[in-house]
């Protein structure tokens, strides 16, 4: 949940979501891309190994 969507950085409340659910201090690879690609809007389809963490990529958007 954004503070102040204004003025707040979705990527880092994305980053704090991902450390207060997970307990990852960052995303791996191309998950923050992807996951800033979903937070603007944007239609977005990762192409990840298995074990490459696409389910944090769309999990996180929708937190």
């Amino acid at each position: 949940m954004l503070a102040d969507p204004i003025h707040s950085d979705p990527l880092a409340e994305a980053r704090a979501t991902l450390h207060r659910v997970w307990g990852h201090a960052d995303f791996r690879g191309r998950q923050a891309q992807v996951v800033e690609a979903a937070l603007e809007g944007r239609d977005v389809m990762a192409v990840l190994p298995t074990g490459g963490g696409k389910s944090v990529c769309y999990q996180i958007p929708a937190m």
